[in-house]
Parts: structure tokens; sequence; C-alpha cells
């Protein structure tokens, strides 16, 4: 068992492209609270394509358009950066195979201050201040987390994406994941 000063804190974002999405994020977010202390849980959001930046999304299914939900937790986690990111894999995985294509998206987005550059794991991750549905919820739960390379806190990246139309709210975190 792990002292409080062991844990280091997470973010994780969780995306949804499917059907029943609010159930499988409960599924989900009990499955991610079973390895980890959640301590913060944004606003859900629906996110929409966004066609003038494809990578903004992941269009797990290569369609035209789609929907989909998005939440980001502040987590506290005892385990390595590695370790975390094979269990959110793990996880990823076996949702996957439960909906025979790839519908849920599981990312470490940052693990307390680390840089982490290895062939298996990039710390921050390195898409994520490029990917609106993960840094406006982000900045909900730690506005004051600084990206060690772009050397601006999540509340300033989030405001950069004030003016897109990349998601709408969808309902509070905490409502729909009974946390």
């Amino acid at each position: 068992m792990s002292s409080p000063s062991d844990k280091s804190t997470a973010l994780i974002s969780v995306k949804v492209y499917t059907h029943g999405g609010k159930e499988v994020l409960r599924r989900l977010f009990a499955e991610i609270s079973s390895k980890a202390e959640v301590l913060h849980v944004s606003a859900v959001y629906k996110v929409h394509r966004v066609f003038e930046n494809p990578r903004s999304l992941h269009d797990l299914r290569n369609t035209e358009t789609f929907e989909g939900l998005c939440v980001v937790a502040k987590v506290n986690w005892s385990e390595p950066s590695g370790v975390v990111m094979e269990h959110l894999k793990q996880v990823e995985m076996e949702f996957s195979r439960a909906f025979s294509h790839k519908m849920v998206s599981l990312n470490l987005l940052v693990h307390g201050s680390r840089l982490i550059t290895t062939p298996s794991l990039t710390l921050p991750h390195p898409d994520f201040h490029l990917k609106p549905e993960e840094v406006v919820p982000g900045a909900e739960v730690w506005e004051g987390w600084q990206h060690p390379i772009h050397d601006e806190s999540l509340g300033d990246l989030a405001q950069k994406f004030i003016s897109s139309s990349w998601g709408e709210f969808y309902a509070r975190g905490k409502t729909v994941l009974d946390f």
C-alpha cells in the first residue's frame, strides 16, 4: 500500500464514440478508480469532428461526421508513468473488444511535471496542447498546470480554443459519472 506522498497527480482524457456513451463513461471510470484516486472530473463535452484541424479529434471510425463524449480527470496514481499507460491501454483494448471496434480512447496527458520521451511513452502527451477536447476540460480540473515545453498554463492554453467549434457542454461530470 502506498502512502499519499508516493502518489503523483495525472491528467487522463476519456473519450467515447458510441451510442450509450454515458454508460460506457461510467464503466470506464469505475475501472480507472479501481487503480487511481479520482480527485476532480471535468464537465462532459459532446465533441464534433473539426474539418479544419483533423488532428484535433480522433476519428476512430474514419466517418465523415461523428459525435462523441469527452471528459478529463485529475487523478492520483501511485504507479510509475509506464505502468499507468499500460493499464490505460489494457482497459482501452478490453472495451474495444466489447464493441468489436475501437470506440474508446484513453490518454495519459500528464503525470505530474514529468518530461518523458521513450519509444512507448511521451509526457506530456505530444498532441495534448493541440486538442481542445482535452485542453479545455483539462483546464477545468488543473488550470494552473504549467506545460513544461510550451511554458503556458492549461488555463492559458484553453483560452486559445474559446472561439473554436470543437464541441459543446453536455453535462456536469460528477452528475454523469456518479462521483
